[in-house]
């Protein structure tokens, strides 16, 4: 994926499917972040995309590059939009109840 579907990607939380060497095709619930680095010592012109993806069970984040990643086209037909809001309702729970800890 290029940088502006990373974007769109993390901001829709859209699931992707990304290729792991070893592993094959696997699927994550959306994009949690993503990461730019200057290349190395002797590539330093270079930038490399690095994307965080977080599994479905929600307890782990997959990083690799960007051009492992792509849309979940079907996944995507078949989550409603209720999911991103029921996840956005979580982090507002969440913020209150961090906030009640700090008063």
């Amino acid at each position: 994926m290029t940088g502006e579907e990373l974007k769109e990607a993390l901001y829709t939380r859209c699931p992707v499917i990304a290729h792991i060497k070893g592993a094959g095709d696997m699927r994550y619930k959306y994009v949690d972040s993503i990461i730019y680095k200057r290349g190395g010592f002797l590539d330093h012109y270079r930038v490399i995309l690095t994307v965080g993806l977080m599994d479905y069970n929600g307890h782990s984040i997959t990083y690799t590059a960007a051009k492992n990643v792509r849309k979940d086209e079907e996944a995507q037909k078949n989550t409603a939009d209720a999911d991103t809001s029921t996840a956005h309702k979580k982090m507002i729970e969440r913020t209150m109840s961090f906030a009640d800890i700090i008063a």
